[in-house]
């Protein structure tokens, strides 16, 4: 047996049996989920869990690393950084402890069969139902989990069961109007009640639980600084900050002067409220938008060539009624038709007829919006990433690289016209600041050195950001540290790989050549996706000189 194929039966064994223990995480990478029992969150899962790391650890020491060809031994190198990764959200930052996961879980595992598109209502309804009569036994079960239980954890806690408390009580609703199973929701409602009864109990005694004296907890310098090592983060803490803190001043001073050009006293929020009045004024209106700027994205790609697109279709629809207030703005949603391979795309917005709601669906955030999130943005990278069918590539799921290269779409389009105005500049560059700004909090808030009251004042005044989505970026900071620094790092590796490899190959270069290789090995750790690529340049460089080479 080569030691290829050794290494992928253990990546094979390692990816079956963590699915085993955690199903909800095959939802995004297309392995049958709908009738998987929600996971066991007791307790007792974790050493089990632990135990199957380290073993699979112990398995991959045996690998001769030397004898796996470049893309492999890659594949090798994050492969063991990823499960050292799980190593460290289990015993040295135990999220678990501290956070009450099952609400999201639950939520995510339920919207998953409700916007399946291609079930019936009846395989719909079966599927649900059998999710929310196992809801009240795994809320409680995972209560054993809470040890160290953090107050602004158990906050986010009690919101994310109230978003799924409305989102059963929404799919209910909808359900009933269904003629086709009307009868039997009506028959059924019991395990309904029964489900919500579970909710509300749980909001109670999380509620109870956040009446006690729960301490503050912070990461700290040191594991934070290793958390960075794991994530394969080049630059030492302190170097970082300091990157950061620079790029973050200039990006300012930027975003300052091309509000000055659309505001005689550079006032940043009057800017932004400016672009916000530029609103559709109905749901409908604001639909036709996303879907005439996805087409038109797709075709300027298309005839600049600069990336070949997914074959994958994309729909933009509104929101089901009966749930908007669970879903975001947007909401990016694959079906599979099996591993590897995707079926369809849809993109739901949130729409309302509300003018304060439309005002978030302006024109310029809409289509900004489209380069970001699907065409040329995540949607194009995580499509390349599934239909590739590397399982260890799958698996990662690096933020640096999908959020990195979602700004680098943007930014990208604008090179080739596409959103050029004042006011898109404005808000490109409102986006980057914004992302040093979280990067710069992300440290500050789990190294210890700021409360997040403070970032979260620190986002509305220096950030421009309405308090509920300010919030929710403290929520996402606190819950995953270092998550907040992957759209800064990424956009900054990715554009400085792409400049650098421009002037390496000279007349040999092209960005179609660039988007499409990037594209075609991602997603690995940023520093990786380097050494990939200066590889595939080489090459280009070497036929090109064998192809010119003649014997005198």
């Amino acid at each position: 047996m080569t030691e290829v194929n050794k290494f992928e039966g253990i990546v094979k064994e390692t990816y079956t049996k963590l699915i085993e223990l955690h199903p909800e995480q095959s939802m995004n990478i297309g392995l049958s989920y709908l009738d998987k029992p929600l996971p066991d969150l007791s307790k007792n899962t974790i050493p089990v869990e632990r135990g199957l790391i380290q073993i699979q650890l112990e398995k991959l020491k045996e690998i001769n690393v030397d004898e796996l060809p470049i893309d492999k031994r890659l594949d090798y190198l994050a492969f063991v950084d990823y499960l050292k990764l799980r190593l460290f959200f289990i015993d040295e930052w135990p999220i678990w402890k501290m956070y009450p996961e099952a609400p999201d879980i639950a939520f995510n595992m339920i919207i998953n069969v409700y916007l399946k598109r291609d079930l019936s209502n009846k395989e719909k309804l079966r599927y649900i139902l059998g999710k929310l009569e196992e809801l009240p036994t795994f809320l409680e079960k995972s209560k054993s989990r809470l040890e160290t239980p953090v107050q602004l954890f158990i906050d986010a806690g009690i919101l994310s069961s109230q978003n799924l408390m409305l989102l059963v009580r929404g799919i209910y609703n909808d359900f009933i109007t269904k003629e086709d199973i009307s009868g039997e929701v009506g028959a059924k409602k019991r395990i309904f009640d029964i489900a919500l009864g579970s909710i509300e109990a749980y909001i109670e005694w999380l509620q109870k639980l956040r009446e006690r004296e729960i301490r503050d907890f912070t990461m700290g310098k040191q594991l934070y600084e290793k958390l960075l090592r794991l994530r394969r983060v080049e630059d030492s803490l302190d170097e970082l900050e300091k990157e950061i803190v620079k790029d973050m001043n200039q990006y300012h001073s930027e975003l300052q002067k091309i509000a000055g050009e659309l505001d005689k006293e550079r006032n940043i929020n009057r800017v932004i409220e400016k672009i916000m009045e530029e609103y559709p004024r109905t749901s409908t209106v604001a639909l036709s938008l996303y879907n005439h700027g996805l087409l038109e994205v797709k075709k300027i790609i298309k005839e600049k060539k600069i990336l070949d697109l997914p074959e994958i279709e994309v729909e933009v629809v509104p929101v089901p009624t009966m749930i908007k207030e669970t879903l975001p703005e947007i909401y990016y949603f694959p079906s599979f038709k099996q591993a590897g391979e995707i079926k369809t795309v849809e993109v739901y917005i949130n729409l309302s007829e509300e003018p304060d709601l439309l005002k978030l669906h302006n024109a310029y955030f809409a289509l900004h919006r489209i380069l970001q999130v699907i065409y040329p943005g995540y949607h194009v990278i995580f499509t390349n990433t599934v239909l590739n069918n590397n399982k260890v590539r799958i698996m990662l799921d690096i933020p640096e690289v999908y959020e990195g290269w979602s700004m680098y779409s943007d930014f990208l389009m604008a090179e080739y016209g596409f959103l050029t105005s004042r006011k898109d500049n404005f808000i490109r560059q409102l986006h980057i600041y914004r992302n040093a700004l979280l990067a710069y909090l992300d440290i500050k808030v789990n190294t210890g050195e700021m409360k997040h009251v403070d970032a979260l004042k620190r986002l509305v005044e220096d950030g421009y950001m309405q308090r509920s989505e300010a919030v929710a970026h403290i929520l996402k900071m606190v819950i995953s540290p270092s998550l907040s620094l992957s759209s800064y790092i990424g956009f900054k590796a990715i554009w400085s790989l792409r400049k650098a490899l421009k002037e390496f190959l000279k007349n040999n270069y092209s960005d179609r050549w660039f988007n499409n290789e990037f594209l075609k090995n991602s997603a690995l750790p940023i520093n990786f996706m380097k050494i990939i690529m200066l590889d595939r340049a080489l090459k280009i460089l070497m036929e090109r000189e064998f192809m010119n080479f003649k014997i005198e």
